[in-house]
């Protein structure tokens, strides 16, 4: 899954780590997702603008869990 697929989400950390916590500023669930693949670029949404986080990383994320209440 990428996130561009699904929607925009925002990370509160995005490292190199094997996991990040994802919130879906929509619906307000928040979900485990993985590192895959550096190749997409991770975009925020605010109110109606997109917004490209410069300082993160191109990444590409896999869902790992279903979204589950934050």
């Amino acid at each position: 899954m990428i996130l561009k697929d699904r929607g925009f989400f925002k990370a509160s950390h995005l490292k190199q780590a094997q996991f990040v916590s994802m919130e879906d500023p929509i619906s307000g669930k928040v979900g485990e997702y993985g590192i895959a693949k550096l190749t997409y670029y991770f975009f925020i949404r605010i109110p109606s603008d997109l917004i490209l986080l410069q300082e993160a990383y191109s990444v590409y994320f896999f869902k790992m869990m279903q979204l589950k209440k934050g």
